[in-house]
């Protein structure tokens, strides 16, 4: 079995993982990665895979019931408590775990069920990016990324009857881009936003699970965040979305 680049220490988790480096704390997966830096150099201002399990109480630590570290993945299991009408679960997966890996991240799979008849499973997941400009895949036949133009008054609102779900930041004093993309299958609604515009912050949300939930069902969706070279990102990028569409359902418990 691979060496674990996760470390496990109560409810706090620690990544250490071939060029990045991020923790968590499993009790507010609605801070997202905390403290990360990618090939030693910090990501100021920015909150990257935030999940909102509790929209209502984004800031009250959430319950726990089970967290363990398998492999290069780290996986936390919530209850279901009112409102909530879903058990939540949430893995992260390490991705370019080696020191010569072309692009690093860490994929996040999002599991809900429910003991209800019929419930409501929708969740939320925001990053932060300090970035001057933001690119998006619309054609997945072209590799060909459009850039979007942001204001503080005018959020732009992606859906699937437009374009992917692949998104790409830049900021002008890196060395690399930051990548997000939702698996196609899963990919229904995002909007960005600028969140801090003095400091070039865009904000990213994705609305997962539109559709309502039946007892025995489990539903999954797939994001995928990484890290690129900034002189290929595009093309890397475009190459990492093919690779994640064409991926079968991971294995889960």
């Amino acid at each position: 079995m691979d060496e674990s680049v996760w470390r496990l220490e109560g409810t706090a988790a620690q990544l250490t993982s071939g060029q990045l480096a991020a923790t968590i704390d499993l009790l507010r997966p609605a801070d997202g990665l905390r403290d990360v830096r990618f090939r030693q150099q910090p990501l100021e201002r920015s909150q990257l895979l935030q999940v909102q399990l509790q929209p209502n109480l984004p800031s009250e630590p959430d319950e726990l019931l089970d967290a363990y570290v398998r492999g290069h993945d780290l996986i936390a299991t919530y209850a279901q408590r009112p409102p909530r009408t879903v058990r939540p679960q949430i893995y992260w997966r390490a991705i370019g775990t080696g020191q010569s890996d072309e692009a690093a991240g860490v994929e996040l799979i999002l599991s809900a069920q429910t003991s209800f008849l019929d419930s409501d499973p929708a969740l939320s997941l925001a990053s932060a990016v300090l970035a001057s400009e933001v690119w998006r895949l619309k054609d997945v036949s072209q590799n060909v990324l459009e850039q979007l133009e942001l204001s503080m008054d005018l959020p732009i609102a992606p859906t699937s009857n437009d374009g992917t779900g692949l998104f790409l930041f830049r900021s002008p004093k890196a060395s690399f881009s930051y990548v997000e993309m939702v698996h196609p299958t899963d990919f229904a609604a995002a909007q960005l936003s600028l969140d801090d515009a003095a400091h070039n912050v865009i904000r990213l949300t994705h609305h997962l699970f539109p559709e309502h939930l039946e007892k025995g069902v489990i539903r999954r969706g797939r994001i995928r965040s990484l890290f690129v070279p900034r002189d290929t990102d595009q093309q890397t990028a475009f190459e990492h979305y093919q690779t994640f569409a064409t991926s079968p359902p991971p294995l889960t418990t």
